[in-house]
C-alpha cells in the first residue's frame, strides 16, 4: 500500500510517525488514529507475490476537527467533497 498523505492544514493529526518507537529501524512506521478514513486513488495488479506485489495507492482523508466526539454523540459524518475533509452534518450546517 501507498499512502498519500497530503499537509495538515487544520492543524488535527492524521498520521502518527512511530519510527522512532520501533524496534525496526529499516521500515518506516505509521499508526492511524481510530476512524481514519482512506480514498482509493489507484489499484495496480500484478501477480501478487512478494517479488511482485498488487499495489493499491491511497489518500489520506484529512478531518476537520475531533470526529470521535461527534461521533459519540450520533452526528453523521460526511466527506465534504470542495475541501475534501471529513466533518459532521452538525458543523455543515453551523
Amino acid at each position: 500500500m501507498v499512502f498519500e498523505n497530503k499537509k495538515e492544514e487544520n492543524g488535527y493529526p492524521s498520521v502518527i510517525n512511530n519510527w522512532a518507537l520501533s524496534d525496526k529501524k529499516f521500515e518506516e512506521e505509521r499508526l492511524f488514529p481510530t476512524f481514519s478514513f482512506f480514498k482509493i486513488k489507484k489499484v495496480i495488479i500484478k501477480s501478487g507475490t512478494k517479488e511482485s506485489p498488487h499495489e493499491i495507492y491511497l489518500e489520506v482523508i484529512q478531518k476537520k476537527y475531533n470526529l470521535e466526539e461527534r461521533i459519540y454523540k450520533w452526528e453523521k459524518v460526511y466527506l465534504d467533497s470542495k475541501t475534501n475533509l471529513l466533518m459532521t452534518r452538525k458543523f455543515i450546517n453551523e
